[in-house]
């Protein structure tokens, strides 16, 4: 989460990296700068954010499962039990 973050915060930093990087070949091709500069777009980020969002999701699911939380609070519900007052 802090390097998506960090991403977000340094953008233009990012950017300014990615034209120093760049050299081009014989053709004017660079294609592993314009991959790093895809990473570091809005897609980009995006993309980290929903993958994270996902591993999150999945991570919450498997605690509930290893701590046997229910997911539904009101699923014994129909358990009864037995419930004896004495007033003296």
């Amino acid at each position: 989460m802090q390097e998506l973050k960090g991403q977000i915060d340094n953008r233009a930093d990012l950017e300014d990296l990615g034209e120093m990087m760049r050299n081009p070949d014989a053709y004017g091709n660079d294609k592993l700068n314009d991959q790093y500069m895809r990473i570091v777009s809005f897609a980009g980020r995006v993309d980290s954010a929903k993958k994270l969002a996902d591993a999150n999701k999945v991570q919450v699911e498997l605690e509930r499962r290893v701590y046997k939380i229910d997911t539904d609070p009101f699923s014994d519900a129909d358990k009864k039990a037995r419930v004896t007052l004495s007033f003296e």
